[in-house]
């Protein structure tokens, strides 16, 4: 179901869901839970995600990607550079899925199935993407695809070191995430943006952010 109003379903619904997915997993079980919790008829429920677990984490994914994007769009206009605005993005974008740490480590074991792969790899994509987007990269070259290419590789890194460990989300540090090149790493959610300057450098350097305008 593609329709906004089926999209804004199952948006209540993954967020219904969260809570007990530390004990449920993503699972119908679950489901008939937050369907419970948010007034809706199970079997309405289920018809929203026929797909399995599988649709469950591409929807969670995609609810905080747009979560995060409401939230960049609501920001006001400043003079960031790109990489800047890349950093702030990705703060935002593990802030969304730090109170769900559990559910994204459930999400990532699902996606870690050889069938779910290529659904991960999407997923990846679509969420670097957003942020790309949002940053006003407008190229149509081939830096298009290795600012993504390099964006997600470090994305993955912090969003693997948040999950697995016990650090706050983005207090990363290179030789932790596995990303050596990023320096230090992001800031905290709550610091100011221009903390982020090792991540940003990092990017400079790679991405040929400078490029962004």
């Amino acid at each position: 179901m593609k329709s906004p109003l089926a999209e804004s379903q199952r948006d209540a619904l993954i967020a219904a869901m969260l809570p007990d997915v530390p004990f449920d997993g993503w699972s119908r079980a679950g489901l008939r839970a937050a369907a419970r919790r948010i007034g809706m008829p199970a079997p309405e429920a289920l018809a929203l995600f026929s797909g399995g677990p599988a649709e469950f984490v591409a929807c969670f994914s995609r609810w905080a990607d747009r979560r995060m994007l409401d939230r960049l769009e609501n920001l006001p206009a400043d003079q960031l550079r790109a990489a800047e605005r890349i950093a702030r993005a990705v703060n935002i974008r593990l802030e969304i899925v730090e109170p769900w740490r559990e559910a994204v480590r459930r999400a990532l074991a699902i996606l870690a199935l050889p069938q779910h792969a290529p659904l991960g790899v999407r997923l990846l994509y679509e969420t670097v993407d957003g942020i790309w987007y949002a940053a006003g990269d407008s190229a149509t070259d081939f830096s298009f695809y290795t600012k993504r290419a390099t964006l997600a590789a470090i994305y993955a890194g912090f969003c693997r070191h948040a999950c697995v460990s016990r650090a706050p989300a983005g207090r990363c540090s290179p030789h932790r995430c596995g990303a050596p090149t990023i320096g230090d790493g992001l800031q905290s959610p709550a610091e100011p943006v221009t903390a982020a300057a090792p991540v940003a450098l990092s990017l400079d350097h790679r991405c040929g952010m400078s490029r962004v305008t």
